[in-house]
């Protein structure tokens, strides 16, 4: 196995094209071919890539993927990636996860997501090899502090795999906007796992889509939060 970063087209497609095979086994509306964002190809004011998509290779096959996003970057006064977008994220809570981790205020924080692994290398190995190489790159470019949006179970999980995330309470799904109940939604069993369970004629035709906000907020507040901000310090996985 290789870690790699995806700094050619070729393999930037084949990592996004493993994210809509395997994302498309669980989700409506993901691309057959390609799944990106506009994440992937937004740009820090000197010019440099936002997010670093990485992989792990296996005999040329890409069997894993992630992508690693610079969520606050106080040399630019940056704050961006999904999870702070997706929260209810101020510079308060920002300043509250920093202390609670131990990172300074001028030490950039990267998110990891877009997480994917291919079903025919389901091997705890292959996470570790790739938080180890996330790790690694982390250290490299003076990231204090990886955070991750995920569910209580999926860390547990990564504990059991020497990963230990360590969970942020006070974080909490920004609910208050009309494009953030949709994201959850199309991402409901992460964001609300038992929604499918309670309702599932909102996926029947995709009816959920055409229901307006007050709608969606009304069915999302009898929900909890399903999906959690958790972080981790590039030592902590190195260890």
């Amino acid at each position: 196995m290789k870690f790699l970063i995806a700094d050619t087209l070729h393999l930037r497609r084949a990592c996004y094209a493993l994210r809509a095979e395997e994302y498309g086994k669980y989700y409506n509306n993901i691309p057959e071919d390609y799944f990106c964002d506009d994440i992937d190809i937004m740009q820090l004011p000197n010019g440099d890539c936002l997010s670093t998509t990485v992989l792990i290779e296996e005999d040329d096959d890409v069997i894993a993927t992630a992508r690693v996003v610079f969520a606050s970057y106080p040399d630019y006064n940056l704050i961006a990636g999904e999870s702070f977008k997706l929260l209810n994220t101020d510079e308060e809570m920002i300043s509250k996860l920093r202390q609670t981790s131990g990172v300074d205020n001028m030490t950039p924080i990267a998110e990891v997501g877009k997480l994917a692994v291919s079903h025919k290398y389901r091997d705890p190995k292959v996470i570790q090899y790739l938080f180890k190489g996330i790790g690694e790159l982390a250290k490299a470019r003076k990231i204090g502090l990886l955070i991750a949006l995920i569910r209580p179970q999926i860390a547990t999980l990564s504990r059991f795999m020497g990963i230990s995330h360590i969970h942020f309470p006070e974080a909490h799904l920004d609910r208050s906007t009309y494009e953030n109940m949709r994201y959850f939604f199309r991402f409901h069993d992460y964001f609300f796992p038992k929604l499918y369970k309670e309702c599932p004629e909102l996926f029947h035709d995709n009816l959920w889509e055409y229901l307006p906000y007050e709608e969606l907020l009304q069915i999302a507040n009898q929900h909890k939060d399903g999906a959690q901000l958790y972080w981790v310090t590039p030592e902590m996985i190195l260890k």
